[in-house]
């Protein structure tokens, strides 16, 4: 039930998007047919959008990923050295 929910509000924030970014709410053709068409094309732009974001900042999520490997891999070997200074000193 909670998961139908879930798809749910994904699916009406999508068409909240359309009508608010894209203006599915102002499609006004004559035929059913051009209007069904309209339509898709909407929201195949809005597809390309979301693909485009997606490639376009991949290297970005790399070069972030791989940046943060990095600290952690510091702060591990910083507070190995600081428990190895404590025996030391003691």
């Amino acid at each position: 039930m909670i998961k139908d929910q879930k798809k749910r509000v994904l699916v009406e924030g999508k068409f909240g998007q359309g009508k608010n970014a894209y203006g599915l709410n102002r499609i006004r053709m004559r035929t059913m047919r051009t209007s069904e068409s309209m339509v898709m094309s909407i929201y195949f732009v809005m597809n390309l959008v979301r693909l485009a974001k997606e490639v376009l900042f991949w290297p970005f999520r790399q070069i972030v990923n791989m940046l943060k490997n990095m600290m952690t891999h510091i702060g591990d070997c910083t507070r190995s050295e600081m428990s190895s200074l404590r025996l030391v000193r003691q």
